[in-house]
C-alpha cells in the first residue's frame, strides 16, 4: 500500500514566492471608482505574488484617507493567487448645517472630492444618503 501525501500551496511560504497574481478585485467601494483604488495599488495581475508589496498597498489606501477598513482577501486559483481588496469607505459628508436668510447667497468650496457636488445632489434629491436624513426647510 502506498500513499501520496500532497501538500497545498502556502500563500505566505517560500513556496509562493514565484505564484503569480492571477487577479486584482476591489470589493465594497460606492464613491470611490475602482480605477482610483487600482491606482494606487501596486500589486497587479500577472506580477510575483508579494506578502510585502500587499503590506505596501495597504498603507497607501489608508493613506488616501478614503477608508476606514480595509481587509486584504486571498484565493488560491489554477492560475495563481486572487487578491480581492474588500474596502469600507469614510462617510464623504458626516453631518452638516446651513443657516441663511431669504435672498442670501451660501458659496460651497473645498478640494476636488470633497463632497460638493454630493452635498449639492443630496439637497436637490438627486440622491439619497447611505444613512442619516436630508432636511430642508425642516422638511425631511
Amino acid at each position: 500500500m502506498m500513499f501520496l501525501l500532497l501538500k497545498p500551496p502556502l500563500l505566505w511560504g517560500e513556496e509562493n514566492q514565484a505564484r503569480l497574481i492571477s487577479s486584482v478585485q476591489i470589493l465594497g467601494n460606492i464613491t470611490v471608482s475602482s480605477a482610483t483604488i487600482l491606482a494606487k495599488i501596486k500589486s497587479k495581475a500577472g506580477q510575483p505574488f508579494s506578502q510585502k508589496e500587499l503590506d505596501e498597498d495597504l498603507k497607501r489606501l489608508y493613506a488616501t484617507g478614503y477608508f476606514s477598513d480595509i481587509k486584504i482577501d486571498l484565493r488560491e486559483t489554477t492560475e495563481g493567487v486572487a487578491v480581492i481588496f474588500n474596502v469600507k469607505e469614510r462617510p464623504i459628508i458626516e453631518n452638516i448645517s446651513f443657516e441663511g436668510k431669504e435672498k442670501e447667497f451660501v458659496t460651497i468650496v473645498g478640494k476636488s472630492g470633497a463632497g460638493k457636488t454630493t452635498l449639492l445632489k443630496l439637497l436637490l434629491g438627486e440622491e439619497s444618503p447611505t444613512r442619516g436624513r436630508v432636511f430642508f426647510d425642516n422638511q425631511d
